[in-house]
């Protein structure tokens, strides 16, 4: 959820953005704490047509509901 929030900041969509569930092969947790997520989502451009992009991003835990975020790639076709 947190990789998703950073996403949506990040495209600045006009429209709707559907991202695909979270499941546990998308997210690696490494020793450290850190927490890499790999996924993609659908995002509706200004012509009103959904274009997939793809989501990779490594987030560090900073306690309770708040990440740090590592790295973010957010790329298409």
């Amino acid at each position: 959820t947190a990789c998703q929030g950073f996403v949506r900041k990040q495209i600045k969509a006009p429209g709707e953005v559907t991202f695909a569930p979270i499941r546990r092969r998308t997210v690696r947790r490494f020793a450290d704490g850190r927490v890499l997520v790999t996924s993609h989502a659908d995002v509706e451009n200004t012509a009103e047509r959904f274009v997939e992009i793809r989501i990779t991003c490594t987030m560090r835990p900073l306690g309770g509901d708040r990440w740090d975020l590592e790295t973010l790639v957010v790329s298409t076709d």
